[in-house]
C-alpha cells in the first residue's frame, strides 16, 4: 500500500495532497473567523452544518458567504 501512495502522490497525482492540506488550512482559518464573530453563539455543529450545507464549492466562496449569513442558535436543553 505505501508504494501504492508513493507512486499516486508523486507520480500520478503530484499536487492532490498539497491541495487538501491547503483547504484544511483556509478551512481552519475559517473556522477561527467564525469563533471570533459569534463568540458564545459558536457550535462546532453549526460551523459544520453550514460548511456542508454548502455543498461542493470552492472554499473561498464557502468563505465569503458564511462571513456573511452564518447565524448560530444556542439551543438550551431542558433537564
Amino acid at each position: 500500500m505505501a508504494g501504492l501512495e508513493l507512486r499516486r502522490y508523486t507520480f500520478e497525482q503530484p499536487g492532490q495532497a498539497p491541495t487538501y492540506y491547503y483547504g484544511l488550512l483556509k478551512l481552519k482559518k475559517l473556522r477561527e473567523q467564525i469563533k471570533e464573530q459569534l463568540k458564545d453563539k459558536y457550535s462546532e455543529k453549526c460551523f459544520s452544518d453550514n460548511v456542508l450545507a454548502m455543498g461542493s464549492l470552492p472554499v473561498d466562496i464557502i468563505s465569503s458567504y458564511l462571513l456573511k449569513t452564518i447565524n448560530c442558535r444556542v439551543v438550551k436543553t431542558v433537564k
